[in-house]
């Protein structure tokens, strides 16, 4: 099992890199999508998706 990288320590535009393997998903810091925000919105195929953070830190993603 590879090692978690720490959310801080991304590459570039959060894409993986060729040490991570072929098929490795991106990853993004949730501080890099959410930045000052409590609450953004995703587009996913015409649908509107709200991904937002709780007091207690977690994130909760609703239509």
């Amino acid at each position: 099992m590879p090692a978690r990288r720490p959310e801080g320590d991304l590459p570039d535009h959060g894409t993986a890199s060729a040490a991570d393997g072929a098929s490795a998903s991106p990853e993004y810091a949730s501080r890099e999508l959410m930045a000052e925000h409590e609450e953004i919105r995703i587009r996913h195929e015409g649908t509107l998706y709200r991904l937002r953070r709780t007091s207690s830190g977690k994130l909760i993603l609703t239509k």
